[in-house]
């Protein structure tokens, strides 16, 4: 009942050779083969996609059949912890706002550079926008990035 995006989840039940489709959050449908499946359990993918509404946290996973009956199970889609690739510019000035790129940036909660809260803006998923405040002095440190994963990713800027 739990996964994060991109983990392959195993479905049992009955029934499963005239299953059409499988749709998360009455919005993002997944790829699954039914000939690689069996009529008791199937394979699929967990679903992530920003653009198209995909969304952490509890919701429905939908099973659609042939005959038109669908069942649907709750499911949790879980963040996976952030992760920072880089940095824009890659040594941020006093005063100067940094674009940071990662992966699984949505709902950042904080930003710490070394022990010092930073001020900051969502973009998208993928990248958040950061005030660099006159209270940094050295260049050069550890940026922590905290989600609701309660995970915090570390990466020297």
């Amino acid at each position: 009942n739990t996964g994060f995006p991109g983990d392959l989840v195993t479905a049992e039940g009955f029934d499963f050779g005239t299953l059409e489709t499988i749709i998360f959050d009455n919005t993002i449908e997944t790829v699954f083969n039914p000939s690689l499946n069996s009529d008791v359990a199937l394979f699929f993918t967990i679903p992530f996609n920003e653009e198209k509404g995909s969304r952490f946290g509890k919701q429905d996973v939908s099973f659609i059949f042939s005959s038109g009956e669908k069942i649907s199970k709750d499911f949790t889609i879980l963040q996976p912890a952030p992760e920072i690739l880089r940095t824009i510019p890659e040594l941020p000035l006093v005063g100067e706002t940094v674009i940071v790129e990662g992966e699984w940036l949505q709902n950042t909660s904080e930003i710490l550079f070394e022990e010092t809260l930073l001020v900051f803006s969502q973009i998208d998923g993928n990248r958040l926008s950061v005030e660099i405040p006159e209270t940094i002095t050295e260049p050069r440190g550890k940026l922590k990035i905290t989600t609701p994963s309660s995970f915090g990713s570390n990466s020297p800027i």
